[in-house]
C-alpha cells in the first residue's frame, strides 16, 4: 500500500528487506518468538513488533502477514486456546484483545 511505500522510501534502505517475493524466506518465523512472548498482555503492540521484526530482513507482505497469524497462534496458546482453537481451518483464529480486522 503507498503508506508502506512512502515508510520504506523515506527511511534508512538499509533497514528493511526486501519486498520482493524472491527475497523471502522464514526467518521472521524463527526470530519472532520473543514479541508475543513480551507482549502476550498487548497483542496490538506484539503483532507490531512482529512486523517490525520480519522488516529487517523480509519486507514481502506475504512474511510479514505469516508474522501477523504465528504471533496470534503462540499469544493464543499462552492465552489457554485449545489445539482445535488454534487450527480451526474454517476461521483464522484471534487472540483475546485483538478486533477480528487486526
Amino acid at each position: 500500500d503507498q503508506a508502506k511505500s512512502d515508510k520504506l522510501s523515506s527511511a534508512d534502505a538499509s533497514y528493511y528487506g526486501s519486498p520482493s517475493s524472491h527475497a523471502s524466506g522464514n526467518g521472521s518465523l524463527m526470530r519472532l518468538a520473543s514479541a508475543p512472548l513480551l507482549y502476550q498482555r498487548d497483542p496490538l503492540n506484539a503483532m507490531n513488533e512482529s512486523i517490525n521484526s520480519s522488516e529487517t530482513m523480509h519486507a514481502w507482505q506475504l512474511c510479514l502477514d505469516s508474522c501477523r497469524v504465528y504471533t496470534g497462534l503462540i499469544i493464543g496458546a499462552l492465552q489457554g486456546a485449545t489445539k482445535e482453537e488454534l487450527l480451526n481451518s474454517d476461521q483464522l483464529y484471534v487472540p483475546a484483545g485483538l478486533s477480528h480486522d487486526y
